[in-house]
């Protein structure tokens, strides 16, 4: 009896620790916020297809893109090495909400789908009807959730979004 009780704590301790998620902006760590994730992973992070940001990119987004009228498309992985041609993490069911970037209020108008999904890595799809010109100013921002598929543990991170 009593080592079945410790067994049962340690599976809740275990799953209390995957299922913890870091929420901070940029790009993002595994659950827990720790450079060496559960399983013995490496530090892996969202990355956007080349791995670069733009320099006038803000710091809170782990890339920026220029929406133009019409689809607009990104590569985006879960890498170990920053970015998506190695290193590799998993796989991962995606979804985004787009927002207003400064009062951080959903914004419908544009529209977000994932191919594949579950996916790593995936390309990150945005349709637009109509945008102004932000004249390199971050404008709309999606708010990006990946989650491990099948085992639930997530990553959050935001793309900044220009108006072209």
């Amino acid at each position: 009896m009593r080592l079945t009780l410790l067994l049962a704590s340690s599976v809740l301790a275990a799953s209390l620790a995957l299922g913890g998620c870091s929420t901070s902006g940029g790009s993002q760590a595994l659950p827990g916020g720790s450079s060496v994730t559960p399983m013995g992973q490496h530090h892996v992070q969202i990355v956007a297809e080349g791995g670069q940001r733009p320099a006038s990119c803000p710091s809170q987004y782990f890339t920026c893109v220029t929406l133009y009228k019409g689809s607009n498309q990104i590569g985006i992985c879960i890498s170990s090495s920053g970015n998506c041609t190695s290193g590799l993490v998993g796989n991962w069911t995606w979804s985004g909400t787009v927002v207003k970037a400064k009062s951080g209020k959903k914004y419908k108008k544009i529209k977000v789908s994932w191919s594949p999904n579950p996916g790593n890595p995936t390309t990150n799809t945005l349709k637009v009807k109509k945008i102004k010109n932000s004249h390199g100013k971050v404008v709309y921002a999606e708010n990006i959730t990946a989650c491990g598929y099948p085992s639930g543990s997530c990553i959050y991170g935001a793309i900044g979004l220009i108006g072209g």
